[in-house]
């Protein structure tokens, strides 16, 4: 596929997987959590993980027709997803051991 707009390129292109790290704050945590997730549905992503420095979780939202379907993770949890092969996120070791 030729490379999209550069001023535009989600008018072209839809990712996949789709990765947050929420910042900290109400605001922030609101649009991480509530706001984006209806706009990466509404935009065609097939998943959306948000990590969730603050609570230590990890939040999978993967796309089942027109709704997400969606997992929280701590550690020592692990994720598998079918969109990358041979791919397991490790949420221990993303936020590391309490």
């Amino acid at each position: 596929t030729a490379a999209p707009d550069p001023v535009h390129p989600w008018d072209a292109w839809v990712p996949d997987i789709v990765v947050e790290v929420v910042s900290e704050g109400p605001e922030a945590r609101d649009r991480g959590f509530r706001e984006k997730r209806d706009e990466y549905l509404a935009a065609g992503a097939r998943e959306y993980w948000i990590v969730d420095p603050e609570s230590r979780v990890l939040v999978v939202l993967r796309r089942t027709g027109d709704r997400w379907q969606e997992w929280r993770l701590e550690p020592p949890s692990t994720y598998q997803t079918g969109l990358l092969r041979d791919f397991e996120f490790d949420v221990t070791r993303l936020f590391g051991t309490p």
